[in-house]
């Protein structure tokens, strides 16, 4: 056993010294495993599918296209959007503001 200048014991230090540190992965390590894990899921997880629900300002009637491409008609107003648990006024299809399709989860 051999004492340094100060008095104290040189192999209790270093044997400290020598502890193991946990160390932080890099920014890229990180995401690789993200990107990793994301493609796995895009395996697992099954695709979304939704209805979508069009208005036709000329008949005044909505289209429900279901996934498969089915298409039913119904009569354009507020109360079928409220069956379809839909948020959006009926007016705002009417005068033209909502144009485009929309998502309907389920199918109808």
């Amino acid at each position: 056993m051999s004492v340094d200048a100060k008095g104290t014991d040189t192999e209790t230090t270093s044997k400290s010294k020598k502890r193991f540190r946990l160390q932080i992965p890099t920014a890229f390590t990180i995401l690789f495993f993200l990107t990793i894990i994301a493609v796995i899921a895009t395996w697992l997880v099954p695709a979304g599918q939704y209805s979508k629900l069009a208005y036709d300002q000329e008949t005044n009637v909505f289209s429900i296209t279901s996934p498969q491409g089915e298409v039913k008609e119904i009569p354009g107003s507020q109360e079928f959007l409220d069956k379809l648990d839909i948020k959006i006024k009926y007016e705002q299809f009417e005068n033209g503001s909502t144009n485009k399709p929309i998502s309907v989860p389920g199918t109808y």
